[in-house]
């Protein structure tokens, strides 16, 4: 058995189904996920933050928030936005109450955008 498919699965059996990493630093929490090839990040002040997989599609709970990160869109709350179908990492940060993702580093949802 190869020893670093073991670590994370036991990893993954202590932090939480489809949770794979996460740290705390100066009240902030980190979490992050990879689901179908792309790597999810979530920032947000406190604790409770969690990415889970359903059939395919990473589903992220953060500070009152859903955000769903299909194929080729990300849903935040109700509203949707289409990202490319090869995006690689995106990343959710919430500052407040302001909710920010990128895709591969490119602004998808912003406050006023």
């Amino acid at each position: 058995m190869n020893a670093g498919r073991f670590i994370s699965l036991d990893t993954r059996a202590v932090a939480g189904a489809g949770v794979t990493s996460a740290q705390r630093v100066h009240g902030r929490s980190t979490v992050s996920s990879t689901v179908n090839g792309r790597l999810i990040v979530a920032h947000a002040p406190g604790g409770a933050t969690t990415i889970t997989s359903v059939n395919g599609v990473a589903v992220i709970a953060i500070a009152g928030h859903k955000v769903r990160v299909e194929k080729a869109r990300i849903r935040l709350d109700d509203r949707a936005k289409a990202i490319p179908a090869k995006t690689k990492r995106v990343e959710i940060v919430v500052e407040g109450s302001k909710v920010f993702i990128t895709a591969d580093h490119q602004t998808i949802f912003a406050p006023g955008r």
